[in-house]
């Protein structure tokens, strides 16, 4: 009998998962190069759109990194912002936000 997934696949929510753990692990300085260059080709192979905003933090996180990768609060600092913007797009938009009957 096969297996039948209730999920699908989304390589958004993969490259979210990435980011994560890629800044929990900055914040307690446990981080290598070769997680940081695969969350980033993950972004560059996932979103085409330059401007998008996951993409554009994962690529200057990964920059910072190469600068800072010797200085743990440095470290701490950009695991943070990272870590905090995935829990930011992680937060789902309310419907009919434009109802003035609701939202006044």
């Amino acid at each position: 009998m096969p297996v039948v997934s209730a999920m699908s696949y989304d390589p958004i929510i993969e490259l979210k998962f990435a980011a994560f753990a890629v800044g929990q692990r900055a914040k307690v300085n446990d981080l290598e190069q070769w997680q940081v260059d695969e969350m980033r080709a993950k972004a560059e192979r996932y979103i085409a759109n330059p401007q998008d905003v996951l993409r554009r933090a994962v690529i200057g996180f990964a920059t910072r990194y190469e600068l800072d990768r010797h200085n743990p609060t440095q470290l701490y600092e950009i695991g943070t912002a990272l870590v905090d913007l995935v829990d930011t797009l992680n937060v789902p938009v309310p419907p009919a936000q434009d109802r003035k009957d609701i939202y006044g």
